[in-house]
């Protein structure tokens, strides 16, 4: 951890997001300064050595500072969301949830103060725990277990622990703001698939009720974030009428396609490559 390196890195996410629109240059140096103080402060660890930053930012203004950029205010905020983001993964912390940045007015501050506080949306220890709790597999998942997403494309429960996010690191993504980034996982015990929320912001509903833990049956659908997920176990595998799953931005495999070098053309199927046209600007071979 490197404090001082934070610092000016939370110097310079607030430079980029609000230096063209504060008229104190001054003033926004200095809370940056404290903010990254603060986080600091806040910041938790857990017993594997995570340490884990606030994820909710407020910087207040006089109502006549904010008055000068209140029509640019939702992009001043996620600008500021992002350099945050980027300043804390680059100096070993980590976030249950990514940053939220609000803006507002307070008149019992200067025309030239402005005052940052920061915290956690949950504590992040017992979100650690969670994580990190055994999740008592067995040695291997109900046979014939799948999920059907969205209702239009089935992921095979092949696995005793499935974790659920928006992270791209999760065993099935769901591409949708309000998942979060570790949202639910599903773990084998007993011979059946155990759902647990991991104490997500938008919560898991099964069946339209919310859940922490829910032992699933065939038919149950699970709503994460408006985004169903159908249970079922059938011997014969998923219904063909739904294709796999595939994560969100998958590279496409390039097995099967055809690049120009693929199509060169040799005057004889036994000649050498010497013997081909020589391209009279390289001196090499055409093709």
């Amino acid at each position: 951890m490197d404090p001082e390196g934070l610092e000016a890195s939370v110097q310079q996410a607030l430079a980029e997001a609000l230096g063209k629109l504060v008229i104190d240059r001054d003033s926004l140096g200095d809370v940056g300064r404290r903010l990254a103080q603060e986080m600091l402060r806040g910041a938790r660890s857990d017993n594997r050595g995570r340490t884990f930053a606030p994820d909710q930012i407020t910087l207040t203004f006089h109502p006549g500072q904010i008055a000068l950029f209140a029509s640019q205010l939702p992009k001043a905020q996620s600008s500021l969301a992002e350099g945050l983001a980027k300043a804390i993964a680059d100096h070993g912390l980590e976030l249950i949830h990514a940053p939220h940045v609000t803006l507002a007015s307070d008149p019992t501050l200067s025309s030239r103060e402005i005052r940052a506080i920061s915290w956690h949306s949950r504590d992040p220890l017992a979100f650690s725990a969670l994580m990190d709790t055994p999740a008592e597999p067995t040695d291997s998942p109900p046979a014939g277990a799948f999920l059907i997403v969205g209702g239009k494309r089935h992921f095979p429960l092949t696995q005793p622990l499935v974790n659920i996010g928006r992270r791209l690191d999760n065993h099935l993504v769901l591409d949708e703001p309000h998942v979060s980034r570790q949202h639910a996982q599903l773990r084998s015990q007993q011979g059946k698939f155990v759902l647990v929320d991991l104490n997500s912001t938008g919560g898991t509903r099964v069946n339209g009720h919310v859940v922490r833990q829910h032992t699933l049956k065939p038919g149950d659908v699970i709503t994460i974030a408006g985004i169903e997920l159908i249970y079922g176990r059938d011997p014969s595998g998923p219904p063909v009428s739904t294709p796999p799953y595939a994560p969100p931005f998958a590279q496409p495999s390039d097995r099967d396609r055809i690049t120009p070098l693929n199509l060169r053309f040799e005057r004889d199927a036994g000649a050498k490559t010497s013997e081909l046209p020589k391209d009279e600007h390289t001196d090499e071979p055409k093709g």
